[in-house]
């Protein structure tokens, strides 16, 4: 049985397409839009990107926001972006990628995979200390995905589907950049205290399955009692590259 109920929350952050993590009675959001539902000129610029960091304490309701400003710019437009690919381990949260208008103008797909640690990030935004030392990344033009999904099963990490867009989001093609992953691909994660390691491990390529983007990734348990993960529905059309 399931029961829903809603409530309101003051000073709740109306976004979406934002990455989350939890630890202890809090929930972390970070990146996503302010504006809602885009048209086919418009939508991803730089004044309605969520440059902020919020804390949700589940147990008081209460919003703490912390404002990015005074990052480096790449990591700024990194973590204001929109549709990042991310999943949670323990107490870490990763996220890659993403799509935005960056603050020198230009609109891109970020390069850059992260991990932050959200049990010292949550206490160092608490308390108003720096909590850049919280955030470790790297880049790679590989990482540059956007409305993919990523997951964690049997502690290797599964990145599935998304594309690369470059240009002002617009439905004339002439003025875009758009490149399908068209795959997925399997890496593992080697966590030190001030550092971590990517280790690829494979890429499956199926530009049938895998030619899409902004769908759900979810596990499921299999008739024979397996887990496994099932990519329901999304976005594209297989012979037009149209955003």
């Amino acid at each position: 049985r399931f029961q829903f109920d809603t409530l309101r929350i003051a000073n709740w952050p109306s976004i979406h397409s934002f990455s989350v993590g939890y630890f202890d009675t809090y929930v972390l959001m970070i990146g996503g839009r302010k504006d809602g539902i885009h048209d086919k000129k418009t939508g991803f610029e730089i004044t309605n990107n969520n440059s902020n960091i919020y804390l949700w304490n589940t147990q008081s309701n209460e919003i703490t926001e912390q404002n990015l400003d005074g990052l480096p710019i790449e990591l700024l437009d990194f973590l204001s972006a929109s549709n990042h690919q991310f999943v949670q381990d323990s107490k870490y949260l990763y996220l890659m990628g993403g799509y935005a208008q960056s603050v020198l103008g230009d609109f891109k797909t970020y390069p850059y995979f992260a991990r932050i640690d959200l049990q010292n990030i949550i206490t160092q935004i608490l308390s108003k200390q720096d909590f850049t030392t919280s955030i470790k990344y790297t880049t790679d033009d590989t990482f540059a995905i956007a409305g993919g999904q990523l997951r964690i099963l049997d502690t290797i990490f599964y990145l599935v589907g998304g594309h690369y867009f470059s240009g002002k989001y617009n439905d004339d093609t002439s003025k875009t950049v758009q490149r399908y992953t068209d795959s997925y691909r399997m890496f593992s994660v080697h966590n030190f205290a001030d550092t971590f390691f990517i280790n690829n491990l494979a890429q499956i390529h199926d530009d049938f399955n895998f030619h899409r983007r902004d769908f759900n990734l979810n596990p499921i348990i299999d008739e024979f009692r397996d887990k496994k993960l099932m990519v329901y529905s999304g976005v594209f059309q297989y012979n037009i590259n149209r955003p």
